[in-house]
């Protein structure tokens, strides 16, 4: 398989009110994976669990606390030419 054609898959874990706004910025900067369809992507309910440090600015949760919440798992593939653009997405 050609280097460029190599193909990642991305996982990430996000607040449910930010699931169709991500998945239709992360749709503009990739080509389309599978013929015949674009904004291909999978998703379920998922609890997360995190510790926000100090120096973070979280959108859930106190700094130095063990938060829980609610999370969408978001994952979908994505070619390697179109990794950096998602990413930049993502973050």
């Amino acid at each position: 398989m050609p280097a460029d054609s190599e193909i990642y898959k991305v996982g990430v874990c996000i607040p449910p009110e930010f699931l169709d706004r991500l998945m239709d910025s992360v749709n503009e900067v990739m080509e389309p994976l599978y013929p015949g369809y674009d904004r291909a992507f999978s998703y379920w309910p998922v609890k997360g669990t995190w510790r926000t440090l100090p120096g973070s600015h979280p959108y859930n949760g106190t700094v130095g606390e063990i938060s829980t919440a609610d999370e969408i798992r978001l994952e979908f593939a994505v070619k390697k030419k179109d990794l950096a653009h998602v990413l930049e997405r993502i973050s």
